[in-house]
C-alpha cells in the first residue's frame, strides 16, 4: 500500500486523489490513478478504523511482483 499515486503524470497524495474522485463535475469517467511503481491501476481508499488513507492495486493477482501491492 502506498499514499502516493501517479495522476496524469503527477504524482499526487491520496487525499487529493479522493477530492478528485468525488468531484461532482468529473463526469463518468474514472480517474485514471495509477501505481508509482508498476503503473497499474490504483483507486484511492479512505480512511478507515483499521487502515489509513492508501492506493490498492484493484486486484491482488494484478502485478504481483509490485512491492506497493496490498498483501492481505
Amino acid at each position: 500500500m502506498t499514499d502516493k499515486c501517479d495522476f496524469l503524470g503527477e504524482i499526487i497524495g491520496v487525499k487529493k486523489a479522493i477530492v478528485i474522485r468525488d468531484a461532482p463535475n468529473r463526469g463518468k469517467r474514472y480517474p485514471d490513478f495509477r501505481c508509482i511503481e508498476c503503473g497499474k491501476n490504483v483507486p484511492p481508499h479512505a480512511e478507515s478504523k483499521s487502515q489509513p488513507a492508501h492506493f490498492e492495486h484493484k486486484r491482488n493477482t494484478e502485478s504481483p511482483n509490485c512491492s506497493l501491492r496490498h498483501q492481505r
